[in-house]
């Protein structure tokens, strides 16, 4: 069930709910919730009461909703393929919760996928991960272009280098992540 904890109170959302939901992300207001589960097992955008699922994109099978803007208006997460090719791309649904976007993939070598995880206060700027064989790059995606943040082990030459984006301020001025190096 989604919940809400305020002052040593907890109150379900849903009471009388018969499926799973597990809630990622609120914003800053508190109004609007992120997460998936539900009958579908899809990303979904809770509002007054009101669980909106956030459909996969094109002929994708299944969504993740992993964060959600200071402001309510966009969630970012990813949307995933059938279980036989399940390739996932970093994907960002509006308020109105019908169409999913796929964001621009980064020129990462060998990249097989992506996840947005982060969002800033008005939408503009998405963080997140480019998925390769040997790990990930962390990736910041703003006006519809995506950039390659790089690791901290070097740039993304290095096959033996991971980092994912976690989190975004609300300006989108400073990203958090990790970033490690297999020796």
């Amino acid at each position: 069930h989604i919940f809400t904890w305020t002052n040593g109170l907890m109150t379900d959302l849903q009471p009388g709910e018969t499926f799973n939901y597990t809630a990622k992300a609120i914003s800053s207001d508190g109004n609007v919730i992120a997460g998936f589960g539900g009958p579908a097992g899809l990303a979904f955008r809770f509002q007054a009461g009101v669980v909106t699922p956030l459909l996969p994109f094109g002929t994708d099978q299944a969504s993740f909703a992993f964060g959600i803007s200071g402001d309510g208006t966009t969630v970012v997460g990813e949307s995933c393929g059938t279980n036989s090719t399940l390739t996932c791309s970093a994907t960002e649904w509006l308020a109105n919760g019908t169409a999913a976007t796929l964001l621009a993939s980064p020129a990462v070598a060998g990249m097989t996928g992506s996840q947005a995880n982060g969002v800033n206060k008005d939408g503009s700027v998405v963080v997140g991960s480019a998925i390769t064989a040997t790990g990930g790059r962390a990736v910041y995606w703003t006006g519809g272009t995506a950039y390659d943040l790089g690791s901290i082990a070097g740039p993304s030459s290095q096959t033996n280098a991971s980092a994912g984006a976690a989190a975004v301020t609300p300006d989108g001025q400073l990203v958090v992540g990790a970033s490690s190096v297999t020796v």
